[in-house]
């Protein structure tokens, strides 16, 4: 069978592009959970949310 008879799915690279997006992905996702979180035995503290203090300058009265 020529090239030019092929589906179109066939005709290009599209099964290797395909399964090198799979493996980087897997690759992105295996860095990101394996260097992410606290480190063994750190404390977790929640945040919270602290307002800023404003001060009165107004210096005019």
């Amino acid at each position: 069978m020529r090239e030019e008879d092929l589906p179109w799915i066939e005709q290009g690279p599209w099964a290797w592009l395909f399964l090198s997006g799979v493996v980087m992905a897997g690759i992105a996702m295996g860095v990101y959970f394996s260097n992410s979180g606290p480190a063994p035995g750190d404390s977790l503290v929640s945040p919270s949310y602290q307002p800023k203090v404003l001060e009165n300058t107004d210096t005019d009265s």
